[in-house]
């Protein structure tokens, strides 16, 4: 049985698409007896992109998440819950018990405010969105997910769903940027969820979400052959950074700068990938006295991604 719940959810993510099948057991074994609801929340999380998703068994996943419920007495306190087990019942074919599980994250608003039922809504259906293109259904995942977006739109204020936007719209480009040979339906979500996060961060999040939004984008664009568009928004990335950060994040000015040069490399702007190059080398020097190797290698890889186009 899995005790240690915190150290479960904070490294199972490095390994739930490497290992799923192990995840999936540990996951399947941990207390429940004494588990926090915000524990709750993060291990269906997991537990749904990884049983539901990777492993492709959404009624073992639903199973699991019907456990957490009852160990949380319903989680009639705590909105994550209450959507995963949502998300777990429709994946598994029970529309009932999923609109069950929305109704008890409804209940957790204030009901004559619409614009929280709207949020709740919305939560719900994007969280669905992310799961069905993480099961491979991504016609049906890609046209919901657009129309939820537009709904956050035409609502035009500011909703309690927005950083779920940006954050699920982040991890959907993102996990499309990372996989190979994408169809064109793929590329044109991947284009789409990223400028969604960008334009969700903007209307929840700091300066340093926006300027992590635009070097999603501007990777995504070099992706797509776009590198005018690539090379604009990592100017602007580049820009907020500087500025805004005055050297603090230069993690980030790193990683942009490399990027930059891809874009430029592909524009034959050779000057300009030799100044953004030694600009990146400076900054990335120090790190040679830390102890992070996932860093050192992640820098590695993207600036010999440069030097072999």
């Amino acid at each position: 049985m899995v005790d240690d719940v915190e150290s479960l959810l904070q490294q199972g993510w490095g390994y739930h698409d490497s290992n799923s099948a192990g995840l999936a057991a540990e996951l399947e074994t941990v207390d429940l007896s004494a588990i926090e609801l915000t524990q709750a929340g993060a291990l269906l999380k997991l537990s749904n992109h990884t049983i539901g998703e990777h492993l492709n068994d959404w009624p073992r996943a639903c199973t699991l998440a019907r456990q957490v419920w009852q160990a949380v007495d319903g989680a009639q306190s705590h909105l994550e819950v209450a959507v995963a087990v949502y998300v777990a019942e429709l994946m598994a074919g029970d529309p009932v018990a999923g609109a069950n599980a929305e109704l008890a994250a409804l209940a957790q608003v204030d009901l004559s405010d619409p614009t929280a039922t709207i949020g709740v809504s919305l939560h719900c259906k994007v969280t669905l969105a992310a799961a069905l293109v993480g099961s491979g259904s991504l016609a049906q995942g890609a046209q919901l997910y657009s129309q939820v977006v537009e709904l956050a739109r035409k609502v035009g204020v500011e909703l309690s769903c927005d950083r779920v936007l940006a954050v699920t719209s982040n991890n959907l480009a993102g996990e499309l940027l990372a996989t190979e040979q994408l169809s064109p339906q793929q590329c044109e979500l991947m284009l789409v969820s990223a400028n969604a996060a960008l334009e969700f961060w903007r209307r929840c999040g700091t300066w340093l979400n926006e300027a992590r939004g635009l070097y999603l984008l501007q990777n995504v664009y070099n992706a797509l052959a776009d590198y005018q568009a690539a090379l604009a928004c990592g100017e602007q990335a580049l820009a907020m950074l500087t500025s805004e950060g005055q050297g603090a994040e230069s993690v980030d000015e790193v990683f942009v700068l490399l990027s930059l040069a891809a874009s430029q490399k592909r524009l034959g702007l050779s000057a300009q990938v030799q100044a953004s190059l030694t600009q990146a080398d400076a900054l990335a020097a120090p790190w040679d006295k830390i102890d992070d190797a996932g860093l050192l290698e992640s820098f590695a890889e993207e600036r010999r991604k440069v030097s072999t186009q």
